[in-house]
């Protein structure tokens, strides 16, 4: 499986984001305190509906905003699939193809990521 696109919206630093992925490597770029870390992080959270880094999911959401939306799309076998979580002050939602997941589990292994 290979990510193939990721949006951000309001999640962490960046208010509106689209990067789009190259199947074999991928290189972040840019100065301290830009938000290359916050886009790793935003694929963790994607793959595990949480954080590696913080307790309180609501310190996700950018400063002043009231949710943050991760959206990716994944090659699995040729056939693209549309994750997303969405994290508010009151709830966590998770979707698949634009289907809410009930249940966390039937998500998480949707996307496996590896971090070190």
């Amino acid at each position: 499986m290979v990510l193939k696109r990721i949006e951000l919206r309001n999640f962490r630093n960046y208010e509106k984001i689209s990067i789009d992925f190259n199947d074999k490597i991928n290189i972040l770029v840019g100065d301290n305190a830009q938000g290359k870390t916050n886009i790793l992080e935003s694929i963790y959270v994607l793959a595990l509906t949480k954080s590696h880094r913080l307790l309180v999911e609501n310190n996700l959401i950018k400063k002043g905003c009231i949710f943050c939306r991760i959206n990716g799309w994944i090659d699995q076998d040729e056939i693209i699939k549309k994750l997303e979580v969405k994290i508010s002050q009151k709830e966590k939602m998770v979707k698949i193809n634009n289907k809410k997941v009930k249940n966390f589990i039937n998500y998480i292994s949707n996307l496996n990521i590896i971090m070190f």
